[in-house]
């Protein structure tokens, strides 16, 4: 058999393998890959269409909360170029592509809310886990990546509303978060939009695992001064009146 009929009659395989995998194979996905701190409830139809509800785990790893209801199509048309799209939407309105073939996949379209919590339910990372609060709003034009997930491409991340368990009562303002990466290796940057808490700062995640980020927080010293405990020694004071210097690695 000529390469190019095998490789047509190779995607026409995995095609019918999806076309009658149940959709439940996504929440096993999600099982495995976030120690189910991300869940797909309720799932219904198969990996071709279905449906289900996007929930993440609470802090305290008890119970899970529900944020997204999705519903996703593959494009027929996308077989003939050896490939799979899939289609997300969430009550009707599209919010990103997936696309899938055998030696990468991508990101493409992405525009999801959601509230912050059910993003840093999904880290291990103790100061993600203080119990952050607000909107996040992801925008992605296109985001590729090879098997091994090294990815290129560029986001912005909207972060309204952004307030914290330990600082009941008040609220630190609205930051945007520019992030990109470059053959599997990550640079993000932070800045300020508007709120009495200043931020900004620089900071990386490589291929390997590693990362980094260093910033300054400037605001009103009695509202910041439990900063440093409550970071473990992360942000630090300067000799400046509510102005720390945040350092972050695991490097």
């Amino acid at each position: 058999m000529p390469w190019g009929k095998f490789l047509i009659f190779g995607v026409l395989l995995v095609g019918c393998v999806v076309a009658k995998a149940p959709a439940s194979k996504v929440d096993e996905l999600l099982i495995n890959y976030t120690d189910s701190r991300l869940r797909l409830l309720q799932p219904e139809g198969t990996l071709w269409h279905g449906k289900g509800l996007l929930a993440s785990q609470t802090l305290d790893g008890r119970s899970l909360v529900t944020w997204l209801p999705l519903t996703w199509d593959i494009d027929p048309a996308s077989i003939s170029h050896l490939s799979f799209i899939w289609n997300f939407k969430n009550a009707g309105i599209p919010f990103g592509k997936v696309e899938v073939s055998s030696n990468e996949f991508s990101l493409q379209e992405v525009q999801l809310n959601a509230p912050l919590e059910a993003v840093t339910a999904i880290s291990s990372e103790p100061l993600a886990r203080i119990g952050w609060h607000g909107d996040i709003s992801l925008n992605l034009a296109n985001l590729n990546c090879t098997k091994l997930l090294k990815c290129d491409g560029k986001g912005t991340v909207l972060w309204k509303n952004a307030h914290a368990d330990p600082f009941p009562g008040r609220a630190f303002g609205d930051y945007q978060v520019v992030v990109v990466a470059n053959k599997g290796n990550i640079e993000y940057s932070l800045k300020t939009l508007d709120g009495e808490i200043k931020a900004v700062g620089d900071g990386t995640v490589s291929h390997s695992g590693t990362y980094s980020f260093k910033g300054t927080v400037i605001g009103d010293p009695e509202f910041l001064k439990r900063l440093p405990n409550i970071t473990d020694g992360k942000a630090r004071a300067t000799e400046e009146p509510g102005k720390f210097q945040i350092n972050i690695s695991n490097s």
